[in-house]
């Protein structure tokens, strides 16, 4: 066997943009090495995770002996008889207001250090995510590698891909309540918009219950609220709709922004984020603490022809880039270099 997998942490019933694009790429590995050669641990489900890894994991890795191991998260064993690849996806509190909260701050921060101990490598989705990184740990930067996140290859599809700007209403958030997610700011900017324009172009948000619990509570005007809708409704939403909205304060990749893209309609996202590293002058950026600036933005979505043109023309060339195979191939270099030591 050549790669253990650690997907404790990617099973949740609402997969996150890192989980989907995790999921998509392991299953291009496995394509590409043979299932045989991949090993996926599961957590014991009644087993705390601070436990499975500190106690349970180590042992089902002396069992197991792969050439390397993987995590889709930072968090490590203590041990293991091969080498191990950590991933960092994001560092939010080294931006303003982004902080998470301080249990999840801290078993991050503690996660973060013990890399300098425990990690062989370390996967980031951005330059701007390494930055961050090196920022707080210097010593790892040999170990660092960036390696963008890949879309589900059902964003290419034709169907729905071509329908006229005039057959769309309306603009798309998905996420989570979180506060880097910066959607006190983003409801703001959508209530100063004109009446007639929001009733006409309705506001979709797209996530977990705890979404639609967080916008019950703020009663903006019309939006709408979808829960955990899969891939292919996803993808039908986007094609009725004139643009996506990401005005996080802070992001380690922003799937969503990709994924639109692929579907050619534009994305608001926050400047210097990976997005626009990514991306280019492709997606339209805002200043994420000015919700002056995000409404500006939103009404470019809705109005901008000469924007839609340009993206429906250049999204779909540019996010074939981000694939799964290449996604993979990324992590089979990872394992030759472990086979090399």
């Amino acid at each position: 066997m050549k790669l253990a997998v650690d997907m404790s942490a990617v099973q949740g019933k609402f997969p996150s943009g890192v989980e989907r694009s995790f999921h998509l790429t392991l299953k291009a590995l496995e394509n590409l090495l043979g299932e045989d050669q991949v090993q996926r641990i599961p957590r014991v489900s009644a087993v705390p995770s601070f436990l499975w890894r500190r106690e349970i994991l180590p042992g089902r890795l002396d069992r197991m002996k792969p050439l390397l191991f993987l995590s889709p998260v930072t968090a490590l064993p203590p041990r293991s008889p091969c080498p191990m690849v950590a991933t960092v996806h994001e560092i939010p509190e080294i931006r303003p207001e982004a902080k998470e909260a301080p249990l999840r701050l801290f078993r991050n921060r503690r996660a973060r250090r013990k890399l300098l101990q425990r990690a062989w490598r370390v996967l980031v989705p951005s330059e701007h995510t390494k930055r961050s990184l090196l920022c707080e740990l210097p010593g790892l930067a040999e170990r660092v590698r960036v390696f963008p996140q890949p879309i589900h290859p059902r964003f290419q599809q034709e169907k729905g891909l071509k329908r006229p700007r005039t057959e769309r209403k309306g603009i798309v958030f998905v996420g989570v309540p979180r506060r880097r997610k910066n959607l006190a700011r983003l409801l703001t900017a959508w209530s100063d918009l004109p009446l007639s324009l929001r009733e006409r172009h309705p506001f979709h948000f797209v996530g977990p219950e705890s979404l639609g619990k967080f916008l019950k509570a703020q009663q903006p005007s019309a939006i709408q609220f979808h829960k955990e809708l899969n891939t292919e409704q996803f993808i039908a939403l986007l094609d009725r709709s004139l643009g996506l909205v990401l005005p996080s304060l802070s992001e380690g990749f922003g799937l969503p922004a990709f994924e639109a893209a692929a579907r050619g309609i534009p994305c608001l996202c926050s400047q210097d984020s990976p997005m626009t590293e990514w991306l280019g002058n492709l997606p339209l950026a805002v200043d994420p603490y000015d919700s002056e600036s995000i409404a500006k933005g939103l009404l470019r979505l809705l109005e901008d022809c000469d924007l839609w043109e340009s993206v429906s023309r250049e999204g779909p060339k540019r996010a074939r880039y981000f694939s799964p195979e290449r996604s993979a191939g990324a992590w089979l270099s990872l394992i030759h270099e472990a086979a090399a030591l």
